[in-house]
């Protein structure tokens, strides 16, 4: 499922600050320690919420210079809209 659906939902990794990614993270670590049925209801509800807030088309949004702030402000206000 991982394999399938994180490939899939890379273009949503910046959406509510990587959140999604996190969570889906720190559960395959825990089922890669021990597999158990609550271990694999979190990492559904982590691949959910990733996929809840995914848009289709998001594009990468280069990073700012250096020291560029009016810049980097305008860009995240941007983003904020479209989430």
């Amino acid at each position: 499922m991982v394999a399938t659906w994180v490939p899939r939902l890379m273009p949503a990794l910046r959406t509510a600050l990587f959140h999604g990614a996190i969570r889906t993270a720190h559960a395959v670590r825990a089922i890669d320690t021990t597999d158990t049925p609550p271990r694999r209801g979190e990492l559904a509800r982590a691949l959910g919420y990733w996929a809840a807030r995914y848009r289709e088309g998001q594009p990468a949004v280069p990073l700012p210079a250096a020291g560029d702030v009016q810049l980097a402000i305008v860009r995240a206000a941007a983003v904020c809209r479209s989430c």
